[in-house]
């Protein structure tokens, strides 16, 4: 979503991940350059896993600059014991 968002731009890298590949590779390769996902530290992405909003956070976190939170806004999320 990002990608497209950004006008899908031409990439270059190579892709990083071994379960990549097709329609997703270039997307995948640019959001990993720009900082928003990093996969899952074994050389894979997992692309048919879901995403988290925990994890969807921390893909818009990262390349932001890692702003300083309170963190006290997440009581209002019905699941907020479970982040971490």
């Amino acid at each position: 979503m990002l990608y497209e968002v950004s006008g899908s731009p031409m990439v270059s890298e190579e892709l990083p991940f071994v379960d990549v590949s097709g329609v997703y590779a270039d997307a995948v390769t640019w959001a990993v350059g720009q900082g928003y996902v990093q996969g899952t530290g074994d050389g894979k992405f997992r692309p048919p896993a879901s995403v988290t909003r925990q994890e969807f956070a921390a893909m818009l976190y990262r390349p932001a600059g890692k702003p300083t939170v309170s963190g006290q806004e997440l009581h209002y999320f019905f699941d907020w014991s479970e982040i971490t």
